[in-house]
């Protein structure tokens, strides 16, 4: 903007301005914008339930095999009997492994 845009805008403009923080808000009213308002970024959210406790073991991502998926089955099997096991993901042959330099 130039010095005559930064002296006519602030004249000329009517309407409201937002800006995000209290700094910028006293640097537009100094510039002459009278309507100045400030708005708070992002979203107050109320604090989480609290969720019960689960005896869960997760795996996820792609079941590639060297990526050893069976490693975190025997690890599961060796958990006392009131766990669970949640495993996900996409099933890829060895035939699809990447070679030594990558994709």
């Amino acid at each position: 903007m130039n010095s005559l845009q930064l002296a006519v805008a602030p004249a000329l403009y009517r309407g409201k301005v937002v800006t995000f923080s209290r700094s910028s808000m006293l640097e537009l009213r100094a510039l002459g914008y009278r309507d100045v308002c400030v708005v708070k970024l992002g979203i107050n959210l109320p604090a989480p339930k609290r969720v019960p406790r689960e005896n869960l073991v997760v795996i996820p991502g792609s079941l590639k095999p060297w990526k050893h998926p069976d490693m975190g089955i025997k690890a599961f099997a060796a958990l006392p009997g009131e766990f669970r096991l949640a495993l996900f993901g996409i099933y890829e042959p060895p035939s699809t492994r990447p070679t030594s330099g990558g994709w």
